[in-house]
C-alpha cells in the first residue's frame, strides 16, 4: 500500500508504543488498539524489521490479523530453521578446527521476550582469518553461493530458500595503523572460549561493537527502530555486568562518546515509557524513527555533513572525499583496483558509471539534498533510496 506522510507518522509511533508493550511484558491499552491503521501498521512495521515483535504485542491485545499472524508464524519458522543452519555450519568449523564467533543477531535474538520475534536478514559470524580459503570451501560444500568474495572485511554466502551468512574475517573494514581497526583487533584477543572452537565477546566489548555498528549506520544513512531495541533488549539483559567506564574510555577512541550516551538514554526512555525532554533527543529519536531498518540516503547525507559543517568549502570537501576514497576503502571494497594499481585513475570513471546506471537513484538523491544541505533540516526521502552499504 501507498503510505501517506501522515499514516507514517502515526503508525511508526504505534509500532513504537507496541514493541515497548512486547518488550515488558505490558498489554497494549484498548485506546491505542481502536485507533490501529492495521494495514499501515504493518508496512511501517516492516520497514523497521519489526513486523514479528508488532505482531507479538498485537497478539497479547487478542487482536486477529492475517497478516500479522502470517509474519509473526513465518518468523519463528525461520528463526528455528536458522538455528539448525547456523549449527550445521559450526559443526563444520569445530571439524575443521576453525575458532569461529557469533554476532549480533544471533546472541541478541535470544534476550527477546519470545524465541522468533527479533527477525534477522543474515547470520554474521567472525572466524579466523588464516582459514579464509577454508571457510569457502566448507560453505559451497554445504550448498552455498559465494555472492561476495575479498571485497570487504565479510565474506558473503548465500543459499535457498533465505539462508544468508556474513562470514567476517575482521571486525571492522580497515587496515593495521588505523585507531578504530586496532582497537578491534585487540577485541579479538579478549574473546572468552565457550566451548569447542566457539567463542563469545565479552558483555562490554558485544556492547561497544554493537554500538559502534550501529553508530556508522546512522551516519551513513540512519538507523531504525529495531536497533534502538537491540540497545534497550541487550541493556536489561546484561545492563548490571557493564562497567561504564571502560565503555566510555572504549567510545572515546572510536570517537563514539556522545552517540553511545544518547543512544542508551533514548533507548531507556522510549521503551520504559517515559517522556523524551531534551531537544537534541528528540531529534535523535526522529532520526531513528524516520530511517528504515538500514537507513535512507537524506540521512547519510546529513550525516557526513555534519562531519564538515566547520570547515570552510565543507561541500566541496565532502565531494572530494566521497569521488576519491582513501586506499584502506579502496582496498576492501575495490581490491582489483588496489592490487593493480595502474588502474587506480579508471576507478573514479568506475563508479562514475555505477552513479549513472545501478545507484542512479540514489546518486541524484544524494546531490539533491547536498544542494540544500541544512544542518537544523532533514528533507525526507522516499523508500526507494536506500543507501548501498558498499559506498
Amino acid at each position: 500500500m501507498k503510505l501517506t506522510r501522515e499514516s507514517y507518522v502515526k503508525s511508526i509511533y504505534d509500532v513504537a508504543e507496541l514493541v515497548r508493550c512486547a518488550l515488558n511484558g505490558i498489554k497494549p491499552d484498548d485506546e491505542l488498539i481502536s485507533s490501529l491503521d492495521l494495514p499501515a501498521l504493518f508496512e511501517v512495521s516492516k520497514m523497521h524489521l519489526l513486523t514479528a515483535l508488532t505482531a507479538y504485542a498485537l497478539d497479547m491485545a487478542g487482536v486477529k490479523d492475517e497478516a500479522f499472524h502470517m509474519a509473526l508464524s513465518r518468523a519463528i519458522r525461520d528463526a528455528a530453521m536458522r538455528r539448525v543452519e547456523r549449527e550445521r555450519v559450526y559443526a563444520e568449523f569445530e571439524k575443521a578446527g576453525i575458532w569461529y564467533l557469533p554476532l549480533k543477531g544471533a546472541i541478541l535474538a535470544d534476550m527477546y521476550p519470545s524465541f522468533g520475534v527479533r527477525q534477522m536478514a543474515d547470520t554474521d559470524v567472525l572466524f579466523d582469518e588464516s582459514y579464509t580459503k577454508e571457510v569457502r570451501k566448507i560453505m559451497v560444500s554445504l550448498g552455498y553461493d559465494v555472492k561476495s568474495y575479498g571485497r570487504v572485511n565479510h565474506d558473503v554466502y548465500t543459499r535457498p530458500p533465505f539462508f544468508e551468512f556474513e562470514m567476517h574475517r575482521s571486525l571492522v573494514i580497515g587496515s593495521k595503523g588505523s585507531e578504530v581497526f586496532d582497537y578491534f583487533a585487540e577485541t579479538e584477543k579478549r574473546m572468552i572460549l565457550e566451548s569447542g572452537h566457539k567463542y563469545r565477546m565479552t558483555d562490554n566489548d558485544f556492547y561497544i561493537f554493537m554500538i559502534y555498528h550501529e553508530f556508522k549506520h546512522y551516519i551513513r544513512g540512519g538507523t531504525g527502530l529495531r536497533s534502538l531495541t537491540d540497545v534497550y533488549v541487550f541493556l536489561r539483559a546484561r545492563g548490571e555486568y557493564l562497567d561504564f567506564d571502560y565503555i566510555r574510555n572504549a567510545c572515546e577512541i572510536l570517537d563514539i562518546v556522545d552517540f553511545e550516551a544518547q543512544n542508551r538514554r533514548v533507548a531507556l526512555a522510549v521503551f520504559s515509557g517515559e517522556e523524551l525532554t531534551n531537544e537534541e533527543d528528540k531529534h535523535f529519536y526522529g532520526q531513528i524513527l524516520t530511517s528504515g531498518a538500514f537507513g535512507h540516503i537524506g540521512h547519510m547525507v546529513i550525516g557526513r555533513m555534519d562531519n564538515y559543517k566547520n570547515k570552510k568549502h565543507g561541500k566541496l570537501k565532502y565531494l572530494k572525499d566521497r569521488l576519491f576514497l582513501p586506499p584502506y576503502v579502496v582496498k576492501e571494497v575495490y581490491p582489483f583496483f588496489y592490487e593493480h594499481k595502474i588502474l587506480m585513475p579508471f576507478l573514479f570513471f568506475y563508479r562514475l558509471g555505477r552513479s549513472f546506471t545501478v545507484r542512479r537513484k540514489q546518486a541524484v538523491s544524494e546531490v539533491q539534498v547536498l544542494l540544500h544541505y541544512n544542518k537544523k533540516h532533514n528533507n525526507k526521502e522516499d523508500e526507494d533510496n536506500k543507501t548501498d552499504p558498499e559506498e
